[in-house]
């Protein structure tokens, strides 16, 4: 399985464009790694299935 890692850094308006394409990445065999401000990585925890997340996790 290819494994790709994608990270913002901005706003939730910048967060779920990131969410979107992970999911399509997901769908196309792709193991997403979702990297996103510390305050937010409850927010995707809560938005999507944890079972198409590789991880999620802060971007320090």
């Amino acid at each position: 399985m290819r494994k790709i890692v994608l990270a913002t850094i901005g706003s939730l308006g910048d967060l779920h464009p990131f969410i979107a394409i992970g999911l399509a990445l997901k769908a196309r065999g792709f193991a997403v790694v979702l990297a996103v401000p510390a305050d937010h990585v409850a927010k995707v925890e809560r938005e999507v299935s944890p079972a198409w997340l590789s991880s999620v996790g802060s971007a320090r």
